[in-house]
């Protein structure tokens, strides 16, 4: 059981306190062949967590959290992959702080990082990396172009659900200090946006 205090965070709309407490089970599957830019195989996540204590809340409820990706080679430098991900509460009201989101690289491009939030998302995903070039050895890895899909929604009951949908292109390198993303994503409503990102790809 993992029990904190929340305190109070830059955005308004997180600024309260309380203790939480809560209970939290894992499990991850792994069959990538390279943790960057995988030729084949399947990681799957999932989560869940029963919150006993919450600020706000005068009961507890459960979360469930679900995310996979897979990868298939096509091709001799080519790569299509799956990405499907998800989220449920038990209660369609919560807390901001524990809601879910949406937006940003890889979920949803076209929009500003977590703009979209509820008490339960869906997210699908699908695109393609082609092999450019390599990197000298002293800097880093494989580069990787590429072009992805996605579609999704944050809501707190099905019947509120709204699609949102963005088309995204960029590079992927993979450097000594992690992976490096650069892409620009295009959203069916006209938003637009550019990111230049280091770290472990949402994969």
């Amino acid at each position: 059981m993992l029990v904190h205090e929340r305190g109070r965070v830059g955005d308004p709309m997180l600024q309260y306190r309380g203790p939480e407490r809560e209970v939290r089970v894992r499990w991850v599957h792994d069959g990538h062949d390279h943790w960057i830019t995988p030729r084949s195989g399947t990681r799957i996540e999932t989560e869940a967590r029963w919150f006993t204590t919450a600020p706000e809340r005068q009961s507890g409820f459960l979360q469930a959290q679900f995310a996979s990706a897979t990868f298939l080679p096509a091709g001799r430098e080519g790569r299509l992959f799956v990405a499907l991900a998800g989220s449920a509460a038990s209660d369609d009201r919560l807390p901001p702080f524990h809601q879910s989101t949406l937006g940003g690289p890889f979920r949803l491009g076209a929009f500003t990082p977590d703009q979209f939030r509820g008490a339960r998302t869906a997210y699908a995903g699908s695109g393609y990396l082609h092999r450019l070039g390599q990197m000298p050895d002293l800097i880093g890895g494989p580069i990787h172009a590429g072009v992805w899909i996605e579609s999704g929604s944050a809501f707190d009951a099905a019947r509120d659900a709204e699609i949102h949908s963005s088309v995204s292109a960029g590079l992927l390198l993979d450097t000594l200090l992690g992976a490096l993303l650069a892409s620009a994503s295009i959203g069916t409503d006209g938003s637009t946006a550019f990111y230049v990102a280091l770290g472990r790809p949402f994969w």
